[in-house]
């Protein structure tokens, strides 16, 4: 993207390769470095009300194909939507498929609509239909 003001978008939805982790936590393997690119993701991310939907359980989406203590994996591929998608979409779930044809897994998202309840005129409570009422 040449200009970044074309972010400023209230339905955005940000899915791709960012080749940066975002915290110490999205790296696996013997050593765990902290990413240049962080700070500049997260104020990015800030400054245009981006959410980043991670993966539950938190997993690798790359690994360098390597065994032993020469295998590396990193949650290089991010899904973030902005904020105001969150009413529009609802409960977000998002996880991680293995394939077998890159070196990059899938992400999977999932949304379920969040049924507002107005209410109703009056509460009932069915425990009152056990007590035993006196009559006149």
């Amino acid at each position: 993207m040449e200009d970044w003001d074309d972010l400023k978008i209230g339905s955005l939805i940000m899915v791709g390769d960012y080749n940066a982790t975002m915290s110490r936590e999205e790296y696996w393997g013997t050593e765990r470095r902290s990413d240049p690119m962080i700070d500049f993701l997260l104020s990015l991310f800030d400054f245009n009300h981006l959410i980043d939907i991670r993966p539950y359980p938190l997993s690798p989406i790359w690994f360098n194909r390597k065994s032993g203590v020469a295998l590396i994996g990193k949650r290089l591929d991010k899904l973030c939507i902005h904020e105001n998608l969150v009413e529009i979409l609802g409960v977000l779930k998002s996880w991680v498929v293995q394939t077998h044809i890159s070196d990059h897994m899938l992400i999977v998202l999932q949304w379920r609509r969040v049924l507002v309840c107005l209410g109703t005129p009056f509460k009932f409570n069915r425990t009152q239909l056990k007590d035993k009422i006196p009559l006149p």
